[in-house]
């Protein structure tokens, strides 16, 4: 088949997030696959405007603008500008905003299909932790327009079928595309787990529990304090590690040492790279307690890494852990219960084996090798449509009198 031309728009790519890092992977795997891949996002100051990187050609020339300042409209003309000059044959933006808001001018000025990946907090909201931007009137009517007048609306899973619908989507323009996750080649050595130990001060005689996403009110981290403030005096050979950074990561730090328990929990920061997965080698179980949640990439690496799993039974979670088969899922916002699932876990090596080798053969079903070619037949579909409403409209115009 004939290699496509795709154009991917993300607002953030120089940042480690979980949509930050789908992109990422995805864009590297369709110039694997043999596409022409560009990617726009925002300028960086250290950074090159347009650089070359594993074969993605990166535009770093826009700002990441707040609702409908002067910023949004210089963005838009600069979207415009190089999708006219990349001339793709498809455009994928992820988030219905604001990067839906900056390409959809240029979709019908140039006659480009667009995608919309809508990623959890642009379509979902939960207003008891203020969490999602659809609380905010003029953004969620703009996400409206945006999730109207594409293409296409990819979701991360059924879950996030009736948020998608919800935020005004028409449901059959809704597509289901999990997140994917891609396997790494490093070795991690002895070395390098030697100086993990060593550079956040963990020691080599506990068992560590990890927790490793974004530090923010969605991710349900209150629960967790709570849960190991009981597991640690039952077990005095347990530590609980917290990796991430986020609006949370002080008020974390806060409770640490307000609970005194700053010598059983580890507040380290963002991890990135060899350092992330020799923290995933050395931990025990992985746990991710969130109260809202679209695909979390963080659980599929986890599973990847055959980790005995605790999570929450919320939609996205649900769809990639199979409760007792690839994880333990326990109620949200429940202390007792995510308690009782870790503690199971710490009793029962058999249990923790079964599901660290189920959870791993489960994380192959999301290669990004296979999430990668359901995105390019997505765009060839899409691509095919619109050539035929193209030829179509011509025809009809040739034929007026």
């Amino acid at each position: 088949m004939t290699p496509l031309k795709i154009l991917l728009i993300i607002p953030q790519y120089d940042v480690i997030g979980g949509a930050e890092t789908q992109a990422k992977w995805l864009a590297e795997e369709l110039v694997n696959q043999g596409h022409e891949v560009h990617l726009i996002t925002s300028s960086h100051e250290k950074l090159p405007k347009i650089s070359k990187e594993n074969g993605v050609i990166v535009h770093r020339v826009i700002n990441n603008p707040r609702v409908l300042s002067l910023t949004t409209f210089i963005t838009i003309y600069k979207v415009f500008k190089y999708v006219k000059k990349i001339d793709p044959d498809v455009i994928h933006a992820f988030f219905a905003y604001p990067t839906g808001i900056w390409c959809l001018p240029s979709k019908y000025l140039l006659n480009k299909p667009l995608i919309i990946s809508a990623r959890g907090g642009d379509i979902q909201i939960k207003p008891e932790i203020n969490y999602g931007i659809r609380l905010n009137p003029i953004k969620a009517f703009l996400v409206k327009i945006v999730l109207k007048w594409c293409d296409k609306v990819t979701v991360l899973g059924e879950g996030m079928v009736k948020d998608a619908l919800d935020a005004g989507a028409p449901k059959e323009k809704i597509e289901i595309i999990y997140n994917a996750i891609k396997d790494s080649e490093d070795n991690i050595d002895k070395n390098l787990i030697n100086e993990i130990y060593r550079k956040y001060n963990l020691p080599k005689d506990k068992r560590i529990l990890l927790f490793l996403s974004r530090i923010s009110p969605e991710k349900g981290i209150n629960y967790l304090i709570d849960a190991f403030e009981n597991l640690e005096k039952l077990y005095p050979d347990l530590i609980l590690v917290f990796a991430g950074s986020g609006t949370e990561l002080q008020n974390v730090k806060k409770i640490v040492n307000r609970k005194n328990l700053y010598e059983k929990i580890k507040v380290i920061g963002p991890v990135f790279g060899r350092e992330k997965r020799a923290l995933f080698k050395i931990s025990d179980i992985f746990i991710l307690p969130s109260l809202s949640e679209g695909i979390p990439t963080v659980l599929l690496e986890a599973m990847l890494y055959s980790k005995p799993i605790v999570s929450t039974n919320i939609t996205g979670v649900n769809e990639i852990i199979e409760n007792g088969k690839s994880g333990i899922l326990v109620p949200p916002a429940n202390s007792k219960a995510l308690e009782e699932a870790i503690s199971k876990l710490l009793h029962e090596q058999r249990l923790r084996e079964k599901l660290a080798t189920n959870a791993r053969k489960r994380a192959e079903l999301f290669s990004i090798n296979k999430i990668a070619k359901k995105y390019v037949e997505l765009y060839r579909n899409l691509i095919r449509i619109d050539k035929h409403q193209t030829a179509t409209l011509l025809s009809f115009l040739s034929k007026k009198p």
